[in-house]
C-alpha cells in the first residue's frame, strides 16, 4: 500500500479566487498502514523551527531541517497495532517540556486507550511510550476534548460523543491531577449524573463563553421539556472549583437541531461567536451577547455536509472564514467560504484549487498550517493508493 505525504502551498492573498497551490513536496512513511494517520505541526526540538509528527500503527517524526521544505525522518515508536484518533502536545509531567498524547483505539472496537511520549530533554528526545489509562472497554469514545478545566496547568479530559449520527447517554470527565505524588489522570466520571432531563449528548466543546477566564461547557444535546423531546445547544458555566467544576447545566438555544458547534470571535469584539451546523450542510450563526447568552446572526452558506470544518483565517485579512476538508479522492480537496466583516456574514462557498500531481489515489487535507513561515497558510495533503504502488 502506498502511503504518501503531500505538502502544498497554499497562497493565501486578499482576493477571494487568488489563492492557488505552489510546487509540491513529497515525504514517504514506512510506517503508515490504515488510512488512520493523524499529524500534529509543531516545535518537538526547541529549534525554533516546527517539526511534524504523525501516528498511526507506529508514531514517528520529522525534523525540519535547514530549508523549510527539508524534513528529516526521526526515531519511530511501536504503538502496538493501535488505531490513532486525536494527538496533543501537553507538558503532562511538569517539568516544562512539551510532551505528546496519543488518543488510540483497540481494533474491533474494544475500548480506547491515551498513550504518553515524554519529551525528555526538550531537543527531540523521547522515552518509550507509556498507557496513561487502562482500556476503557465500557465504551468507544470518538475522541476527547483536551483543556485546562480546573485552572491547574494541566490539561484534561472530556470524551467526544460518536459523530457518526449517534447521541451517547452521558459525558465523562476525567481531571488531571497534578498533586499526588504520580501526576496522572484520575478515571473518569459522569459530568452531570443529576441532570435527568439532559437526555443524551451530540456534540461537545469547552468555550470561555462570558470572558471569565475559565472554559465552560458547551453540548448539542436532546432534551425534555414539558414531554417532548428537543434537541438544543446545552451549557454549563465553570465554576472555578477543581473538584467540581461543572454543576449544573441549562438550555442555552431551545429547539435548535444541529449536529456539530465550532465557536470563534467572527465580528472581533473579544467574545466567542457560533456556527451551529447539521449534518446537511444548513447552519446557523449565533452572536455571543457579553452576557453568557447568544442571539441568532444569520445563515452560513451550505456545504452540503460536515466533513472536517473548521474556522481560520484563509486570506490574511484577520476575519476567521469556514473552511471544509474533503476525502472523496477527487483533485479539489475542499471548499471555503471567507467571512466579510463589513456585512458580518459569510459569502459564496468556493473550491479550493485542484491539486495536479501524477499520483491517483484517495487524497485528505491531514493539517492546515504556515508550514514554511512566510505568513500564508499551507495545506498537507494525505495520499494513499490500496491497490497500486508508487515511488516518488
Amino acid at each position: 500500500m502506498l502511503r504518501l505525504l503531500l505538502l502544498v502551498g497554499l497562497l493565501a492573498c486578499t482576493i477571494p479566487l487568488a489563492a492557488q497551490f505552489l510546487d509540491p513536496i513529497y515525504l514517504q512513511n514506512e510506517y503508515m498502514g490504515n488510512g488512520r494517520d493523524k499529524f500534529l505541526y509543531t516545535d518537538l526540538d526547541g529549534d525554533g523551527k516546527k517539526d511534524l509528527f504523525l501516528a498511526n500503527l507506529w508514531a514517528t517524526w520529522y525534523k525540519q531541517g535547514d530549508e523549510p521544505e527539508q524534513f528529516i525522518q526521526q526515531q519511530p515508536f511501536a504503538l502496538s497495532t493501535r488505531e490513532p484518533r486525536e494527538i496533543w502536545q501537553q507538558d503532562v509531567d511538569g517539568d516544562l517540556d512539551e510532551d505528546i498524547l496519543v488518543l488510540a483505539s483497540f481494533p474491533f472496537g474494544y475500548g480506547t486507550t491515551i498513550y504518553w511520549l515524554e519529551n525528555l530533554d526538550g531537543n527531540g528526545h523521547f522515552g518509550p511510550h507509556q498507557q496513561l489509562l487502562p482500556s476503557w472497554l465500557e465504551y468507544e469514545f470518538d475522541g476527547f476534548l483536551f483543556a485546562d478545566i480546573n485552572n491547574d496547568g494541566y490539561g484534561d479530559l472530556i470524551n467526544q460523543p460518536d459523530f457518526n449520527g449517534n447521541y451517547e447517554n452521558e459525558t465523562f470527565i476525567n481531571r488531571f491531577d497534578s498533586d499526588s505524588g504520580t501526576p496522572g489522570f484520575v478515571g473518569f466520571e459522569e459530568l452531570f449524573p443529576d441532570f435527568t432531563a439532559l437526555q443524551q449528548f451530540r456534540d461537545n466543546a469547552v468555550v470561555d463563553l462570558d470572558q471569565d477566564g475559565l472554559l465552560d461547557f458547551m453540548t448539542i444535546g436532546k432534551y425534555e421539556f414539558l414531554g417532548q423531546n428537543y434537541i438544543g445547544l446545552l451549557g454549563s458555566f465553570n465554576s472555578g472549583d477543581p473538584a467540581a467544576p461543572f454543576t449544573d447545566i441549562s438550555i442555552l438555544l431551545y429547539d435548535v437541531p444541529a449536529d456539530l458547534q465550532r465557536w470563534g470571535d467572527l465580528n472581533q469584539d473579544n467574545y466567542p461567536d457560533l456556527l451551529l451546523l447539521r449534518e446537511d450542510g444548513v447552519g446557523s450563526i449565533y452572536w455571543n451577547d457579553q452576557a453568557g447568552g447568544l442571539e441568532y446572526g444569520g445563515t452560513v452558506p451550505n456545504f452540503g455536509s460536515l466533513d472536517n470544518m473548521q474556522l481560520l483565517d484563509m486570506d490574511g485579512d484577520n476575519d476567521l472564514d469556514l473552511l471544509k476538508t474533503s476525502t472523496t479522492g477527487a483533485d479539489v480537496v475542499g471548499s471555503y467560504a471567507r467571512y466579510d466583516s463589513q456585512q458580518d456574514t459569510f459569502e459564496a462557498v468556493q473550491p479550493l484549487p485542484p491539486i495536479d500531481y501524477p499520483v491517483l489515489g484517495t487524497k485528505r487535507i491531514q493539517a492546515v498550517e504556515d508550514f514554511d513561515n512566510d505568513g500564508d497558510l499551507d495545506l498537507l495533503v494525505e495520499i494513499y493508493d490500496n491497490s497500486t504502488g508508487y515511488v516518488l
